[in-house]
């Protein structure tokens, strides 16, 4: 639950001293060191590129997929990650006190502290001795005058009747009980206290990638003339060499295919696309600009919107691949359902290519689109000094200025033993359609509290009247007390049950 970046970034890096490459720490980096950054290696400080070519990969920080080519003389900002050939890179800033770092030293990540239910209760069984002792003492000065052979019976039934664990019991064990029913249904809560500020939310904040959409299922579709099974399985063995996500959609979308043909002078081009000689042909796949660098092929436009992969064979123009983010199954239904109670507000880093699509599809109250991670932080600082209570709902270290600074993060993840933010709640991306259900059972749950409460109340205030009265024996007493902790318990236990039944939380 409290992982921050220095959980994602590396141990160590390469320092170039004296023309050679030496690990070090990053703590013990400082403004001016030179380093080497190796592909797929993390930046680990804000720095300025100063040999190679730099083809960064931001995602990691926003959460969004695109590539920055940069030159030499350009800044690249900590959390980027190299794609290509290794570059050099002199420090401007020490690793705390770079882009992505100073997110976690902002002022407003500290929450303030909630006043909750189950702090009253400790607070009221504290003082719940000392006016049963007082009652005990009132009660013996009474009988002293009226009865003495009452006075001892009396005074030991207002010590034994009176429970205050009944009272003191009531909240740990329904939170408990709904912290393991949450559980079992891959929601894991960092604090059971946080059920009760589950139950007083009233604005919800979705982050879009990853969070609305899978991160491991692309929606692909092909465009252009009819392959053979042969051009298709060209293609397939191509794009099997590569581990860009692009390619990866479009290999799982050719599942059925065969493509296992031998491949040889296989280059991949960060950024760009990759080409090979496959059974004599040249095949190429990519950019538009990396197929048909002088703009002579005829590819007609389309207006089909999605990440765009081009493939030629012989320098011969096939068709294209459009690779789209897939949104979640049952998102509708959730959204429909949140909206009958709660603002509904979408803030993402992407860019607003799908604006018009998710604002008739999903129907948010408010969207923003290419919001940085320090923007979607202060978005939510806004709603809350409008008085909202903000629920986050993300998945990215993008995404963990915005969920530490809600009164309630969410952290989705398709693997609950994978890196998550710093966040209240990890949530399996399976389960995410149960939120109407986990909204539901905190409400429910604070009532059954109150309920437990109102209970114990009235056999403390039933029992102690029929003890002070002298007409309540303490053996009656020693077997009422223990009866009522049972009571409540059970109460609890069963009720919580009861409801998450009821909501499919089983």
């Amino acid at each position: 639950f409290d992982r921050d970046y220095k959980s994602y970034f590396p141990i160590a890096v390469n320092k170039i001293i004296n023309n050679t490459a030496k690990p070090i720490k990053i703590s013990e980096l400082n403004v001016g060191d030179t380093i080497e950054v190796r592909n797929e290696e993390l930046i680990p400080a804000d720095s300025i590129l100063i040999a190679g070519s730099a083809v960064i990969d931001y995602s990691f920080v926003t959460g969004e997929a695109g590539l920055a080519h940069l030159s030499i003389g350009d800044v690249i900002y900590a959390g980027g990650r190299q794609k290509g050939k290794k570059i050099l890179l002199s420090i401007t800033k020490q690793v705390n006190n770079s882009y992505l770092t100073s997110l976690w030293n902002h002022d407003v990540f500290k929450k303030e502290d909630h006043e909750y239910l189950s702090a009253f209760t400790s607070k009221l069984s504290r003082y719940f001795t000392i006016i049963v002792l007082s009652i005990a003492f009132i009660t013996g000065i009474y009988w002293f005058y009226v009865d003495k052979s009452i006075l001892w019976n009396a005074v030991s039934a207002v010590l034994i009747v009176a429970c205050p664990c009944a009272l003191a019991l009531s909240t740990p064990f329904t939170f408990g009980n709904i912290l393991r029913i949450m559980g079992k249904n891959q929601i894991f809560l960092k604090d059971s206290k946080l059920i009760e500020v589950l139950s007083k939310i009233t604005d919800i904040v979705f982050d879009k990638t990853g969070t609305m959409t899978y991160s491991d299922k692309m929606d692909v579709e092909y465009f252009g003339r009819a392959m053979t099974d042969g051009e298709l399985s060209i293609i397939k063995s191509l794009i099997s060499n590569s581990a860009h996500p692009l390619s990866i959609a479009i290999h799982k979308h050719l599942i059925t295919i065969s493509g296992d043909l031998k491949v040889s002078l296989y280059e991949e081009i960060a950024g760009k696309g990759i080409k090979a000689n496959i059974c004599g042909y040249d095949v190429k796949i990519g950019s538009k600009e990396f197929i048909d660098p002088e703009n002579s092929l005829d590819i007609s436009p389309t207006s089909v919107s999605g990440s765009r992969v081009f493939a030629t064979i012989n320098n011969s123009f096939v068709g294209f691949f459009c690779v789209k983010q897939l949104y979640r199954k049952g998102l509708n239904n959730l959204l429909d359902t949140l909206r009958n109670k709660y603002n509904l507000h979408l803030i993402s880093g992407d860019t607003n290519s799908q604006e018009v699509f998710i604002k008739n599809e999903f129907k948010f109250d408010y969207m923003e689109f290419q919001r940085s991670p320090l923007e979607k932080l202060n978005y939510i600082e806004k709603l809350q000094k409008k008085g909202s209570s903000v629920l986050m709902i993300g998945d990215g270290l993008n995404d963990a200025g915005a969920l530490k600074k809600s009164d309630i993060g969410i952290a989705v993840t398709n693997e609950i033993h994978q890196f998550t933010p710093s966040c209240d709640i990890i949530i399996s991306a399976n389960s995410l359609n149960k939120l109407v259900s986990v909204l539901k059972l905190s409400i429910k749950g604070m009532t059954i509290v109150k309920i437990s409460i109102i209970i114990s109340a009235v056999y403390n205030i039933v029992g102690l009247a029929f003890a002070v009265s002298g007409l309540l024996s303490p053996i009656i007493a020693a077997i009422l007390m223990p009866l009522s902790s049972i009571s409540v318990v059970g109460f609890t236990v069963l009720s919580t049950s009861y409801y998450a039944n009821r909501l499919n939380l089983k």
